[in-house]
């Protein structure tokens, strides 16, 4: 292999690290308020949904290999915590844009990022075979029957 073989190599494995997240775009544009009866809770569920089409299960052995880099480099795990909380921030700010209560959609988006995080790391473990959308959805379920106490 020659130098230049491995330096294309490594730069296309830093602009995989580089590649941007799903973000506030996947907020869907309806509704526009907070009502009660968790409509904020709607929101995240639905923009999980949008977000999990991004990562189709052909892309699952690269997003392991990926991880693996990931859990071994404290720096790039700092990184990664910083996108989640900065999806979650972009998420806040897009809710609120569309007629969310602040409080509600802080809480909202800091429980889409944790919820994606929980989810994904459930997806790329070796004996995962279902979809992220799958994934995410029983993650969610699990959210609300801790919240209600089911």
């Amino acid at each position: 292999m020659s130098v230049t073989d491995v330096s294309h190599r490594h730069h296309r494995a830093r602009r995989s690290l580089r590649r941007p997240a799903p973000t506030a775009r996947h907020v869907p544009d309806r509704p526009r308020r907070s009502t009660p009866g968790g409509l904020p809770l709607e929101i995240v569920a639905h923009s999980l949904r949008s977000a999990a089409g991004f990562f189709p299960d052909e892309k699952r052995p690269f997003a392991r290999t990926r991880q693996a880099v990931i859990d071994k480099n404290p720096a790039l795990q700092e990184r990664e915590r910083h996108k989640l909380a900065g999806i979650g921030t972009e998420i806040a700010e897009a809710m609120c844009a569309r007629g969310v209560d602040p409080l509600h959609a802080r809480l909202a988006a800091q429980t889409a990022a944790t919820v994606f995080g929980i989810a994904f790391a459930q997806w790329i473990r070796d004996d995962e075979t279902r979809s992220l959308a799958v994934v995410t959805d029983e993650v969610l379920t699990a959210l609300r029957d801790l919240v209600t106490g089911s």
